[in-house]
């Protein structure tokens, strides 16, 4: 390919994924800024990522030898609804929808999200177990940049959806992003996880 088609591609890749629609829940992560690119964390297994990332965090990680960037990101939880939050008080139990993301990029550009939502019950009130999965979904997951598409989405619960956990337990979501140039393919694994433990609820 010569370097005048590849210069019109990224051009192209570009303009289209500006744009692209808005997330549904809410707007357009933004791209890579040079300082983000550059604070990276190197990895060289692109769904090893061992920093735990709590509610409102980021975390911004570097394929090592690639152009790969992903950031995983966790939401802040839905609020307490209801009279007990009118009065300012938190209940015996409490359900939030929590939602974790990975927002994949290449060089500074958004290529796709990939979104891992769960609607989570707390029994003490506070975001950690006991607790219980009560739905999932991966709503949000989409892709920006022209060549790009998911494939071989998926999700399940540990336990299962409505089963009660003492300790520990998760949502994992997953999808094959493929990119597809002049009839040459790649495809990349991502995963996500929603994990709730003991102490606290977080993303990876």
């Amino acid at each position: 390919m010569s370097s005048r088609l590849r210069s019109t591609i990224l051009a192209l890749s570009i303009a289209l994924s500006l744009a692209q629609p808005a997330l549904a829940q809410g707007s357009r992560p933004p791209d890579l800024s040079p300082k983000e690119l550059a604070s990276a964390v190197e990895i060289s297994n692109i769904n090893a990522r061992s920093v735990p990332v709590g509610q409102g965090e980021r975390v911004v990680y570097h394929i090592a030898g690639s152009d790969t960037y992903v950031v995983v990101s966790a939401d802040p939880a839905s609020p307490m609804r209801g009279p007990y939050a009118d009065l300012g008080l938190q209940p015996l139990a409490a359900t939030f929808t929590q939602t974790c993301g990975i927002n994949i990029y290449k060089g500074p550009l958004l290529a796709a999200v990939l979104r891992n939502r769960a609607n989570v019950t707390y029994f003490t009130g506070a975001t950690r177990a006991p607790a219980r999965f009560n739905w999932m979904d991966m709503k949000g997951t989409i892709t920006y940049l022209i060549f790009y598409t998911w494939q071989d989405l998926g999700q399940r619960s540990s336990p299962s959806l409505g089963s009660r956990f003492e300790s520990s337990g998760y949502v994992q979501a997953w999808g094959n992003l493929k990119k597809c140039v002049a009839g040459l393919c790649t495809t990349q694994y991502f995963v996500s996880y929603l994990r709730v433990s003991s102490t606290r609820t977080y993303c990876q």
